[in-house]
């Protein structure tokens, strides 16, 4: 409802404030008073265009401003967030600046809008009358609503526009399937391969660690072995080696345990240190054993070697990221291969849909001319009512297509 209506500088009106309460106001006067200034005004915060002939002379700028309450108006929230404009919980605001150069601004709750957004927004929250002309009836956006509004069209039209976004979902889907049909097979054979790739190499977990370690120890073989012997050699095998040093010394001191007891913890201490040493010993001569500096297989650890760096330079810091990367590759694979179900399954899905959609269209359609019948009856008996019994009212219907294409 519009609540307060602002003029500055518009026409012979310098400054005017009206408001406006509940139900129908009349603007009546004599010729000259101002009516048509007033009714082109609110014209303006109802989307009409404005021209720079229409500001006082004198200044250069003119202004209107309209508030609204828009308690009832769910819709026109619904609007504003549409178009990306600042909602209010009551009141719209309606801002509109002419120009002498020609130019115009339009501001809804205080944010700049087109003039596209300021007709789409306040265009249904006013009716206004003037001698030839009534607003709603003569803009043919409305007409639709009027004539659906008199069936009583509501509900079916909620329920038809819900399936039809159904429907274009539907279709922009299995459009962006079919729009990419030669970039898929590109990328399901790119996949392919990499997934193939991967796999030939047999891979596992934390496999570049220890293929490291056992690259080092095969390099380094015959040095590995050569000191393994000397450790040995120092700590168990020489006569004068730290097993038979520490067996010495745990022999004095078991027998300065007999003449002193506390020193017997230490002699024990010492008995694990040789038997510590003799173990160490035993590790290091099976560990030596076991090293062989072998040409062939150190080529195989190599050649292994460059394989993993090649697949981890691809796909990853690391053996484990490379599978990682692997099953990302097969999954996002297997949905480029159902591609072709699901355009099958989006195909039956839409010819179902458009099927149903279209009987709701039908019926609509039918609804709506049985209404206009009605509503040309109706109209045609209050015309008599008022002595205006020669004037006739038609809905006109234009025919076109009536197949799936013609849904909108």
């Amino acid at each position: 409802m519009l609540t307060l209506l602002r003029i500055e500088n518009l026409a012979i009106i310098e400054r005017l404030e009206l408001e406006f309460g509940q139900g129908l106001h009349a603007l009546t006067g004599e010729t000259g008073a101002g009516k048509s200034i007033i009714a082109g005004a609110l014209g303006l915060v109802l989307g009409d265009r404005a021209t720079s002939d229409s500001i006082r002379h004198g200044v250069d700028s003119g202004l209107v401003e309209a508030l609204f309450n828009i308690k009832e108006r769910p819709d026109v929230q619904d609007q504003l967030r549409s178009f990306g404009l600042p909602e209010a919980d009551d009141e719209l605001l309606v801002r509109r600046v002419l120009s002498r150069s020609g130019r115009s601004r339009v501001f809804i709750n205080g944010s700049l809008a087109t003039l596209q957004c300021l007709s789409s927004i306040t265009g249904p929250l006013v009716d206004m009358s003037r001698q030839h002309e009534q607003y709603s009836l003569i803009n043919p956006n409305n007409q639709l609503g009027i004539l659906d509004a008199f069936a009583g069209l509501e509900v079916a039209l909620e329920s038809y526009a819900a399936d039809y976004r159904v429907l274009l979902a539907l279709r922009r889907e299995l459009d962006n399937l079919q729009a990419d049909e030669s970039e898929r097979e590109r990328r399901r054979d790119y996949l392919s391969f990499q997934v193939e790739e991967i796999d030939s190499a047999e891979l596992e977990p934390g496999e570049d660690r220890t293929l490291g370690e056992s690259l080092q120890r095969q390099r380094h073989a015959q040095e590995l072995c050569v000191t393994a012997a000397e450790v040995i050699e120092l700590l168990y095998e020489r006569r004068d080696s730290a097993a038979a040093l520490i067996s010495r010394a745990r022999e004095k001191l078991t027998r300065l345990a007999d003449l002193d007891q506390t020193m017997a913890p230490l002699a024990g201490r010492l008995e694990a240190a040789r038997i510590e040493v003799e173990d160490i010993s035993y590790e290091l001569r099976s560990y030596g054993e076991g090293l062989t500096a072998d040409p062939q297989r150190l080529a195989e650890l190599e050649e292994r070697h460059e394989l993993l760096k090649g697949l981890i330079r691809k796909h990853g810091p690391s053996v484990d990221a490379v599978l990682a990367r692997r099953q990302e590759l097969a999954s996002e694979l297997a949905s480029l291969e159902t591609a072709d179900e699901r355009r099958d399954e989006l195909s039956e899905r839409i010819r179902d849909h458009e099927t149903k959609v279209l009987a709701a269209a039908r019926e609509i359609s039918a609804c709506r001319r049985r209404a206009a019948a009605k509503l040309e009856g109706n109209v045609q008996e209050t015309l008599k009512a008022l002595a205006m019994g020669r004037c006739r009212l038609r809905v006109a219907f234009q025919d076109g297509p009536t197949g799936p294409e013609a849904l909108g």
